[in-house]
């Protein structure tokens, strides 16, 4: 099988190994028509009936196709698919596959070509080496110092690798790489500013017979300021802007769809359900039965159902910057592994990231704020596994975000690393090996889509209980954020994270294993405290007031 190797990160990057698969297919159709619809004739249907769905990308009109268990070999049936599929009239391409090395999991590849040239390069410079493999400019990026986001001739498939490295070795140039496409994760598992009762992770509480302690203090941190004036961004899968507890006058701002390129967040799908609940975690306005950790903070949503390595998703980070938002939270990424199975191959394998996005996210750092930086948190993820070989969530910009229980200590799903910043409360599971106590508490009660979209559960409607992951703690920290920010708005991105890191509670102190420095690899700095947190934040602008801290 052929093997494909490219560089991330520039001439003295990371070499990144793809192969061929002898028994994936991917079939892209015309017109949007699904792959039913698509394949007419007797050969292809005898053939589809071989395979079975792999992967799905429906905003590309793209199906990847496994080859079934067979006494033939995969190759051959394969092959045969190809074939078959091409003669389609309504079938755009049908071609191979590469996947993973490690994971063998599936990367796409397009013809398009991410292209970076030095400070002191020309335009007229970087229209020579455009002409020289017949490039064609797609986008000049806003938001990445002279790059180009080219195409190159149609038709071109595979070689577009070899073009890349053709163009690496000119010394004009500081990058170029293929647009890779991953599998995206969602970090999930399977103004009147209320606190509901059973949101435990707001505040401490109890809930039936059980008293939990294990909350960052949202309310007494509310007793000085709700986030007024702050504007979170979450880039997710959708957002119901609709739910009460967004549909108030002037919290929405600057909508986005970077996928589809239009001003309605609103989820497209049936199971884009995450989106609103991570909303909800950061900035629900409490009118009803659910409260944010900020709930007077303004939201930008942005919906990005793009696969990972887009260059949408790093429109989507340029999006919230450029309209003005504060906080930036991401509860996506590279796929996780299976946090009860330590053989499973998406463990402990490098997870590189866009050069666009690494450069999206240094604009954000740099230029959002006004100079000031914005906050970008990303969840740490729900494998069980080491999170500093992910490059998103271990970024030098980036908050990474791990998840505690009701119990204070560590969910046992959630990623660690010595990238992990803090720690926020989420939910958890029952665990015989090792032995992991069982949860107090469903998980984080939140919003949910409203009418019959959404999780629902009987009696739960347009809310759900039990929303967890580091998807949920990630948000909930991007709340304390705006806390922060909301009573010292001119502190640059880097003192927030100094505050989150001194005003965190250190929790099973036994466990955690808290280096000389306070880190702890599955704590980060410990629990976030907002109440603490909103009162050093005071402290260093001079306008400390009485915060009752915990």
């Amino acid at each position: 099988m052929r093997k494909i190797t490219y560089t991330a990160g520039g001439l003295n990057g990371e070499k990144v190994e793809l192969q061929e698969s002898n028994d994936l297919v991917a079939v892209r159709t015309k017109n949007g028509k699904s792959l039913g619809e698509a394949l007419k004739t007797k050969p292809s249907k005898e053939t589809a009936a071989k395979l079975k769905v792999k992967q799905k990308i429906p905003r590309a009109d793209v199906t990847i196709l496994e080859v079934k268990k067979t006494r033939r070999k995969k190759l051959q049936v394969r092959n045969e698919a190809r074939k078959n599929f091409k003669n389609e009239s309504d079938v755009k391409f049908a071609g191979r596959v590469l996947v993973d090395k490690g994971t063998k999991q599936p990367v796409l590849y397009t013809e398009n070509i991410f292209l970076r040239f030095k400070p002191n390069v020309t335009q007229k410079a970087a229209e020579k080496i455009f002409k020289a493999f017949n490039l064609t400019v797609k986008d000049k990026v806003k938001y990445s110092p002279n790059a180009y986001f080219v195409k190159s001739p149609e038709g071109t498939g595979m070689d577009v690798f070899n073009i890349c490295k053709k163009i690496l070795k000119n010394k004009s140039v500081e990058y170029c790489e293929p647009e890779v496409i991953r599998k995206a994760g969602k970090k999930k598992i399977s103004t009147k500013g209320a606190i509901y009762f059973k949101q435990w992770h707001l505040k401490d509480t109890k809930i039936g017979k059980r008293h939990i302690r294990a909350s960052v203090h949202v309310d007494y941190a509310h007793l000085t300021t709700k986030g007024e004036g702050i504007t979170i961004a979450v880039i997710d899968d959708g957002v119901d802007i609709h739910h009460v507890e967004f549909h108030r006058r002037g919290k929405i701002i600057f909508p986005r769809d970077v996928s589809y390129k239009t001003s309605d967040p609103t989820p497209k799908n049936w199971d884009d359900n995450h989106g609103t609940a991570c909303a909800g975690v950061a900035c629900a306005a409490g009118v009803d039965k659910a409260c944010g950790v900020a709930p007077s903070a303004k939201l930008i949503p942005i919906r990005n159902v793009s696969d990972l390595g887009s260059k949408d998703e790093a429109d989507a980070i340029f999006w919230a910057v450029d309209n003005g938002a504060d906080i930036i939270s991401c509860s996506w990424g590279p796929e996780d592994g299976i946090w009860w199975n330590p053989n499973d191959k998406l463990h402990k394998k490098l997870q590189p990231i866009s050069p666009l996005t690494n450069d999206a996210i240094l604009y954000a750092a740099k230029h959002g704020r006004k100079g000031k930086g914005c906050i970008v948190l990303f969840a740490a993820g729900n494998g069980n596994e080491s999170a500093d070989l992910d490059k998103y969530i271990s970024h030098p910009c980036v908050t990474a975000v791990s998840a505690c229980n009701d119990r204070g200590s560590k969910s046992v799903y959630s990623d660690y690393g010595n990238c992990v910043w803090v720690c926020f409360p989420s939910n958890d599971f029952y665990n015989t090996r090792p032995k992991h106590m069982r949860p107090l508490t469903p998980g984080i009660w939140t919003t949910d889509r409203v009418g019959y979209a959404g999780e629902k559960r009987k009696g739960f409607a347009d809310y759900t209980p039990d929303f967890g992951g580091t998807s949920s703690a990630c948000p909930g920290a991007a709340g304390v954020c705006a806390l922060i920010l909301s009573v010292n708005p001119d502190l640059h991105w880097t003192e927030v994270r100094n505050i989150l890191k001194l005003t965190a509670d250190k929790i099973d102190i036994e466990n955690g294993k808290y280096d000389s420095s306070g880190h702890s690899k599955w704590y980060g700095y410990g629990r976030a405290n907002a109440a603490k947190a909103v009162e050093l934040a005071q402290m260093m602008c001079g306008k400390k007031t009485f915060v009752p801290t915990k």
